[in-house]
């Protein structure tokens, strides 16, 4: 991990970076996970595709912990 300096509006708390930037990682990748997985090709019903949320969101939650970000 490595640290960098952020300018932001004055109003902007150090928590509400942090926040951001881990919006902005979640969806990164989220996105990665998905096109992963619609590159092997995966079934669109309904059942699948929660399994498949729970699963990313497992994964998400696994990497934020892992960087420090919860």
């Amino acid at each position: 991990m490595k640290v960098i300096s952020v300018k932001v509006p004055e109003w902007v708390s150090e928590q509400e970076a942090e926040l951001w930037i881990a919006e902005g990682l979640g969806k990164k990748i989220s996105r990665k996970i998905v096109l992963e997985a619609l590159a092997e090709g995966i079934p669109l019903d309904k059942k699948f595709f929660e399994e498949t949320r729970e699963e990313v969101w497992a994964e998400v939650k696994h990497k934020y912990i892992k960087m420090g970000l919860i």
